[in-house]
């Protein structure tokens, strides 16, 4: 287990606590950066997020994930990437049936995953990138 906001340390820790399985769990408590925690999410095989910048530094580094569904922007941002399948929203009654349906699709298809994200990242990132270039303006 990992945070990406300082805040969210003790919500983490006390969900860890929770878990009770230091055998298969860990907790870091670290801000690291973009690049760091990039890193450290490779040599992971997947990853479960509740962060929605979490969900897109794991997808970032080569790494499938389960997004967390708890706003709007979670399920529109998978819904964009065709990866809608691998959110779960925090108010299922079968949340933990539903990650460990998200982790079997993972592990079936994990090269498949990452290519869907890959080739959305490079259809969306020219229409972002475009408007920066001109200065936000319409010709």
């Amino acid at each position: 287990m990992y945070v990406v906001w300082g805040s969210d340390r003790e919500a983490s820790k006390r969900l860890y606590d929770k878990l009770n399985d230091p055998l298969n769990v860990t907790y870091d408590p670290s801000l690291y950066s973009e690049e760091e925690l990039i890193e450290k999410l490779s040599a992971c095989s997947l990853s479960i997020n509740f962060k929605l910048h979490a969900n897109i530094l794991s997808l970032a580094g080569n790494v499938p994930c389960i997004a967390l569904g708890y706003r709007f922007k979670v399920f529109d941002l998978f819904q964009s990437l065709g990866l809608e399948n691998l959110v779960v929203s925090t108010d299922s009654d079968t949340l933990a049936l539903d990650i460990m349906e998200g982790i079997r699709e993972i592990e079936q298809n994990n090269e498949k995953i990452i290519e869907q994200y890959k080739n959305r990242k490079e259809h969306f990132s020219p229409l972002i990138i475009e408007p920066i270039k001109n200065n936000f303006t319409v010709d």
